[in-house]
């Protein structure tokens, strides 16, 4: 992988991305001249994890080369874990962005269905009553 990110264009910490592979968390890669933070997320044991792969889309870069993003459904997801888990209301802000941008094309009932299994329901709920 560290392979992908040599070079100036990137701050790319191994160290840290071993790390976070053996805590099955994301890191970031930054690309230095346009400043865009990418998270990368291992893929955690658990069914979640392997529907969220498994509906991953494949976008190209302007270099060649393809990468796997998650839909915006499963970001959703992850955002309310990550909020349920630190807190933060940044994720809150993401997700209302997400779904600004994503509208009716989101999948609403496959959100209900993993909201429940993960245990973030609630956040859902509350977070989709607030929004306009």
């Amino acid at each position: 992988m560290a392979a992908h990110f040599a070079g100036d264009d990137y701050y790319f910490d191994a160290a840290m991305a071993k790390d976070s592979l053996a805590a099955g968390t994301q890191f970031k890669v930054i690309h230095i001249p346009s400043g865009l933070k990418i998270d990368l997320v291992f893929k955690r044991a658990r069914a979640f994890s392997a529907a969220e792969f498994g509906r991953r889309r494949t976008r190209p870069l302007r270099s060649g080369a393809e990468v796997s993003v998650a839909s915006p459904e499963d970001l959703v997801l992850a955002k309310l874990e990550f909020f349920r888990d630190g807190g933060s209301d940044k994720h809150l802000r993401d997700i209302a962005g997400i779904l600004r941008v994503s509208g009716d094309l989101v999948d609403r009932d496959y959100i209900e269905r993993w909201a429940d299994q993960l245990g973030v329901a609630d956040i859902w709920h509350d977070l989709f009553a607030q929004l306009p």
